[in-house]
C-alpha cells in the first residue's frame, strides 16, 4: 500500500512539474546552430558506453559543437578528456528537488541553441526526459522506453513531447550508440571502440608488484543481484594469488568486504577507496587480466583493451553484454537458462545463471586468456 501511494505521489509530482516546465519552456529556440547534445544520467557503465562518441569525434566534423551531459559523480572520470566536445555536469539530487536549480539548468541548455538533443540514458526518467525535452533543441529523440517509476499514462504524456524514438528494434546499448553515431554523421563507417585518450592510463605507481603479473578483480557491483558469490571469489583469489599479484578494485564503502577477500594474503592488494575515479584506468591498464561482474568497471576494462572475464549472468543478457565489437579479448561467463532477459526478477530460489558458475569455470577462462597454469584435476568445482 505504501509503495503504491509513493508511486502515485511521484506520478502526480512528475505530471504537474512537467506541466509547469512546459508552460515556461514550450517553445524551441528560434536560432539553431549545427550542434547536438547527448544526455546520459545513468551509472558508470552507461556513461562508458556513451564515451563511444568521444572516441569517434572526428566523424562529427560537420557539426559546430558537441555537448555531453552527465551527472556529477562521473566528473573525475573525464578529468583528462580534451576532445572536441564540451562536457556539462548535473547535480542529480538538486535537480530532482530544487525547482530553481532545475530552471537554471534548463536555461543553460537552451542557450546552447541545439539542433538535436538525444536522451541515450539506459532508463528514462523525469530528469533526463525534462532536460532533453526543454533543452530548446529543434528535434528531441530518445533510444530507450524503459521507465521504472512512471505509470503508462504519465509516460505516454511525456513521450508525446519527443520528436521520435530511435532504433526501436535494437536491444544492445552499444549497437544503439553505433547506429546513432552513423545516423548523426549520415555514414556507415567503422566505429572506433578502444580508448584513444579519453581515459588517462598513465602516472599511477603501486609498490611491490614488479616481479609478478597482475590480475585486477572487481567482485562487487551497485546491484547486488549481479554479484557472483563472495565465497567463490575468495577461493578464486586464493588460487590466483599463488602465481599473480591481485588488485581488488572497489569503492571506499566496499573496503571491509574486500578485506574479507584479501584475508591477510600478501599477494593481494585491497585498493578500495584509495584512488580517484579518473585514476582507475591507469590502475587497470597495469593488469594482464581483469575479472568482474556485469558492471561499469568491466565495460572500462574492455575499453582499455585488457583481457577480461565477465561474469554476467542472464538478467540483462544481450543488452549490455556481450559487447558487439570484434577483437575484444573477453570471455563471457554464465550458466545458460531459458529465462535470460528477466531483468534480474528471478523466478527461482536463487540466480542459477550465476550460482551455477564454478571457480573451475573461471580458472579455465584464465588459462585460455593468459596461459595454461593450473592442474584442474586438483581443483574441485563448487557443485561437487
Amino acid at each position: 500500500m505504501i509503495k503504491f501511494a509513493l508511486k502515485l505521489f511521484h506520478n502526480i509530482y512528475v505530471y504537474f512539474t512537467f506541466k509547469i516546465l512546459s508552460l515556461l519552456f514550450h517553445k524551441n529556440n528560434s536560432k539553431h546552430r549545427n550542434s547536438f547534445l547527448i544526455i546520459n544520467t545513468g551509472f558508470l557503465g552507461d556513461v562508458i558506453i556513451t564515451s563511444l562518441f568521444m572516441e569517434n569525434e572526428e566523424k562529427f566534423e560537420h557539426y559546430s559543437k558537441i555537448y555531453y551531459l552527465f551527472i556529477n559523480q562521473h566528473k573525475e572520470l573525464f578529468k583528462e578528456y580534451s576532445g572536441k566536445g564540451c562536457i556539462l555536469y548535473l547535480n542529480l539530487k538538486r535537480y530532482r528537488y530544487d525547482i530553481f536549480y532545475k530552471i537554471i539548468m534548463i536555461i543553460k541548455l537552451r542557450k546552447l541553441s541545439l539542433k538535436y538533443a538525444i536522451n541515450v540514458s539506459a532508463a528514462r526518467g523525469f530528469t533526463n526526459d525534462s532536460l532533453t525535452l526543454f533543452s530548446g533543441a529543434l528535434e528531441k529523440y530518445y533510444i530507450n522506453d524503459i521507465n521504472f517509476y512512471l505509470s503508462e499514462k504519465t509516460n505516454k504524456y511525456i513521450v508525446d513531447y519527443y520528436t521520435n524514438r530511435l532504433f526501436t528494434d535494437i536491444e544492445n546499448e552499444y549497437e544503439k550508440h553505433k547506429l546513432l553515431i552513423n545516423w548523426l554523421t549520415n555514414s556507415d563507417k567503422e566505429i572506433q571502440f578502444f580508448n584513444k585518450g579519453v581515459f588517462n592510463t598513465y602516472g599511477i605507481s603501486i609498490d611491490k608488484t614488479n616481479e609478478k603479473k597482475i590480475i585486477s578483480i572487481a567482485p562487487l557491483t551497485r546491484n547486488c543481484d549481479k554479484n557472483w558469490c563472495m565465497r567463490n571469489f575468495k577461493e578464486l583469489i586464493k588460487i590466483l594469488s599463488e602465481n599473480f599479484f591481485i588488485y581488488l578494485i572497489g569503492s571506499r564503502k566496499q573496503k571491509n568486504q574486500l578485506d574479507f577477500l584479501k584475508d591477510n594474503n600478501a599477494n593481494v592488494i585491497n585498493l578500495a577507496g584509495k584512488f580517484k575515479l579518473y585514476q582507475l584506468p591507469s590502475i587497470l591498464k597495469k593488469s594482464s587480466l581483469f575479472i568482474g561482474n556485469d558492471s561499469g568497471l568491466t565495460h572500462l576494462a574492455a575499453k582499455l583493451n585488457i583481457p577480461a572475464i565477465a561474469i554476467i549472468g542472464g538478467g540483462s543478457y544481450g543488452r549490455f553484454f556481450p559487447i558487439p565489437f570484434n577483437d575484444l579479448d573477453i570471455k563471457y561467463t554464465f550458466y545458460f537458462m531459458d529465462c535470460f532477459g528477466c531483468d534480474w526478477k528471478c523466478k527461482y530460489k536463487e540466480k542459477y545463471c550465476l550460482t551455477k558458475i564454478s571457480v573451475e569455470d573461471i580458472l579455465k577462462n584464465v588459462d585460455f586468456l593468459i596461459g595454461n597454469i593450473y592442474n584442474y584435476k586438483n581443483i574441485n568445482s563448487k557443485d561437487e
